[in-house]
């Protein structure tokens, strides 16, 4: 794997490969002629155009591949293969083995049909037999791999390590179950929570390793993309788990279940770790139709380029959205997220307008500053969140009598950034 200055991870969450997945080559049930003409596209073509395309390539190879959940609709052993088969397609085209796959199942990976089956052991010992089947060749590849744990018996946590890599997975489905039907929050025992705090001590010493955590169900109350509807379905004992992941340093937190994209952090106090945390949205299920031109499909890639004793990881999430007419293009914020946000300068705000007020008095006389310039003299700022930094810069510039010309975007938007001599009234 790269060093820690280059060290790149792709995200898919969510594929629900069956009937609710949006294009038919993704369903391996037989549709209706209406679903099939509805649902008519090279989803995979517009994929491997993306992985193999020169832009894409030339920012470097894929470390990873992180799969946080949901890779199928309904469980069903059809379904389960094809979600290998689309996994494996996925995989090769960004360079990625099964040993270099890491996977952690959702509420919609068990086979609900044994669920109405009595007796309750029935349905705990058989839930995850088409998921284990040896026919899903790349998925069962990848879950054989040297691991402590289990996801389908306790402790429902699986531990991986690899050079560069401590991956932690954690099934917040394992508790799910018919009684627990419609709602589908998640949820971890206290046994799960002593396991996890036990297994990641043996580590804490060993600062080679970038942590990472694998969830299904979202840590955090999320804004509804429409603002409508109540949301029961989070990960019901989050905090504990937060707490867990900050006294262990883990570096982000990944999840699906959610099918909206979101980026944010949480900052323990206790612990004094910040945590990143991506809800990866859905790859390539059918998404809602009240959702239209708010949310779209989503691939992301997390690029972790160094990391600093004072704010932990740091580096780049980059996220490309979906469309049948247009293909995979960077996302947008109107999309659900901004196609690049830097992370790993944990500065307030008022912090970074103290430092760029100290770089544009020295300037003032020159008229027009170039942010680059600003960047150049303080580099951090290369880790700092876009909106978070153009808040401070238009702050800073007022200040100081001066306009600030610059919007939070796309990866080159800062080159064009500017800082102007206000106009005479």
């Amino acid at each position: 794997m790269s060093t820690h200055s280059n060290l790149r991870l792709a995200v898919v969450s969510d594929l629900h490969i069956g009937t609710k997945a949006r294009a038919a080559e993704l369903c391996p049930q037989a549709l209706s002629d209406a679903l099939v003409a509805s649902r008519d596209e090279k989803f995979l073509d517009a994929f491997q155009r993306l992985a193999t395309s020169e832009v894409f390539r030339s920012s470097g190879k894929i470390d990873a591949l992180l799969v946080t959940g949901d890779i199928t609709n309904s469980g069903h052993a059809n379904e389960h293969a094809r979600a290998s088969e689309v996994l494996h397609f996925v995989a090769d085209q960004l360079g990625v083995s099964h040993e270099q796959t890491f996977f952690v199942p959702g509420n919609h990976d068990v086979f609900w049909p044994v669920a109405k089956l009595e007796p309750q052991d029935f349905w705990r010992k058989y839930r995850y037999e088409p998921l284990h089947a040896e026919d899903n060749h790349f998925i069962y590849a990848a879950m054989q791999q040297d691991a402590i744990g289990s996801y389908h018996n306790s402790p429902y946590a699986v531990l991986r390590k690899t050079e560069s890599l401590l991956v932690l997975g954690v099934n917040t489905a394992a508790h799910d179950g018919p009684a627990e039907t419609p709602v589908h929050h998640g949820s971890i025992s206290n046994e799960t929570m002593k396991w996890i705090d036990e297994t990641l001590s043996a580590y804490d010493n060993d600062l080679t390793l970038r942590r990472i955590c694998l969830a299904h169900h979202h840590p955090l109350q999320y804004q509804n993309p429409t603002g409508n509807g109540k949301d029961f379905s989070a990960l019901q004992n989050a905090e504990s788990l937060l707490a867990l992941l900050a006294k262990h340093r883990v570096e982000i937190l990944v999840h699906g279940h959610r099918h909206v994209p979101q980026w944010t952090f949480r900052f323990d106090g206790n612990a004094g770790h910040p945590i990143a945390i991506l809800g990866a949205g859905s790859f390539c299920a059918a998404l809602e139709n009240a959702w239209t031109g708010n949310v779209s499909n989503q691939f992301h890639v997390v690029e972790f380029c160094s990391r600093s004793t004072m704010s932990g990881g740091r580096g780049r999430l980059l996220s490309w959205a979906y469309d049948s007419l247009n293909g995979w293009k960077p996302s947008t914020k109107d999309l659900g997220i901004h196609g690049v946000r830097r992370f790993g300068d944990r500065r307030t705000e008022g912090e970074l307008v103290l430092k760029i007020k100290s770089l544009l008095v020295p300037q003032c006389g020159n008229g027009v500053i170039r942010y680059p310039a600003i960047e150049l003299a303080e580099p951090d700022f290369a880790f700092c969140d876009d909106e978070l930094l153009v808040r401070a810069c238009r702050r800073a510039a007022a200040e100081v009598r001066l306009d600030f010309v610059g919007e939070a975007g796309d990866i080159g938007e800062r080159r064009s950034w500017l800082f102007v001599a206000k106009e005479s009234s």
